[in-house]
């Protein structure tokens, strides 16, 4: 479902926006959702105050993004299940649904985040 909605408005900026930023809605889409689930990774550790698993933290963040886009491209790209995801999802009558669900995740991801890592660099104890 988020890879679809990510998905559309990647086609959406394609045809109305940058045509620079947005070639491939169906790479692009995959972009957007490891953006956010890097966000929420920073966010869970954050939150727990986790230690740096190489010594240096943007060295883990980088190791994680590609990780995590890796994984997505693998389980998105492989046999062309985007095709699959989106056939799905065009046939949907929800699309209220659709949206509200995807927009209160994002909302939340980035909400989370700022407040976290706000408090994390005031020192804060988090928990």
């Amino acid at each position: 479902m988020l890879y679809y909605q990510f998905y559309r408005f990647s086609r959406f900026m394609k045809r109305n926006g940058s045509n620079y930023l947005f070639v491939r809605p169906h790479v692009d889409s995959i972009i957007l959702i490891t953006g956010f689930e890097l966000m929420n990774v920073a966010t869970i550790w954050l939150l727990f105050s986790l230690s740096s698993v190489t010594g240096n933290y943007d060295l883990d963040i980088a190791i994680a993004a590609f990780a995590i886009f890796g994984l997505n491209a693998l389980y998105i790209l492989k046999n062309q299940r985007y095709n699959k995801i989106i056939q799905k999802y065009d046939k949907k009558k929800s699309e209220f649904m659709l949206n509200a669900v995807v927009i209160l995740y994002v909302l939340c991801s980035i909400l989370s985040f700022y407040l976290v890592h706000s408090n994390s660099l005031q020192g804060r104890k988090i928990i």
